[in-house]
């Protein structure tokens, strides 16, 4: 049985609308669409990675940045390894 956070946001996943690039989102509602933790969407914001909009004390991350951030080219494959 899945523990009631996770079952939350499983139902989430499943309730998404197309990102509208002109919405802004909510932490939570913007890293179900990244399909990260919430701790890793704050991660990526102090670092940087994930530009957002801040408005009276909250914070958003514009559907552009999240249709930029969903659209990057995967990483380079990893160079095999020694096995000796």
């Amino acid at each position: 049985m899945l523990s009631k956070p996770r079952a939350a946001r499983r139902d989430r996943q499943k309730r998404l609308p197309p990102v509208d690039h002109q919405q802004r989102y909510e932490i939570p509602e913007a890293s179900t669409y990244l399909r990260q933790s919430d701790a890793k969407t704050y991660l990526d914001i102090k670092q940087g990675k994930l530009r957002v909009i801040r408005d009276e004390g909250r914070t958003y991350v514009p559907g552009s940045e999240i249709i930029r951030r969903s659209t990057l080219s995967p990483a380079p494959p990893r160079p095999p390894e020694d096995t000796q």
